[in-house]
């Protein structure tokens, strides 16, 4: 199972510079992966997408299998 706290470093690499804050890292069963993202502003689906690709560079799919959904509690 993939390790949350990892993700989670991972993320809030990807957040740095920026004014979003990862707000939830949530590891499911089957390596279902949740990040949410909140800022002082509406998160963009942009965001959501840089922050996705930034997860997939760091940690990439192999050797274990994951699905990564990135999101904010207003999308």
């Amino acid at each position: 199972m993939i390790d949350a706290e990892i993700i989670r470093q991972i993320a809030e690499q990807g957040v740095e510079g920026t004014d979003l804050t990862v707000a939830a890292v949530r590891v499911r069963p089957v390596n279902r992966v949740t990040v949410t993202v909140s800022a002082p502003r509406p998160v963009t689906i942009d965001d959501c997408v840089v922050l996705t690709h930034h997860i997939r560079k760091a940690f990439p799919p192999e050797p274990e299998d994951y699905s990564l959904e990135v999101s904010s509690p207003g999308i």
